[in-house]
């Protein structure tokens, strides 16, 4: 087989997995850079009030906080058990 014909064949044929590899690529980048300022926002409250005493200001006694649902959590634990 002339070079020329097995050259542009072998890089076809690394299309589908080198691009493949650059999507996942770029989807570890932008989730590294989303869990940096993610992280870097759940200290801004540290520099916001860093001369607040965290024992006696209220507004510090709860620093985040979830909602859940009682019923969805129960409805969870209850398919979580009948598959065992």
């Amino acid at each position: 087989m002339h070079i020329k014909i097995r050259t542009m064949l072998t890089v076809r044929a690394l299309h589908a997995p080198l691009g493949l590899a650059l999507c996942v690529l770029a989807a570890a980048v932008l989730l590294a850079f989303s869990v940096v300022g993610h992280v870097g926002q759940l200290f801004q409250w540290q520099s916001d009030d860093a001369d607040a005493d965290v024992f006696e200001d209220r507004r510090l006694e709860i620093v985040s906080s979830t909602r859940i649902s009682l019923h969805n959590q129960i409805e969870w634990l209850d398919r979580q058990l009948d598959a065992n």
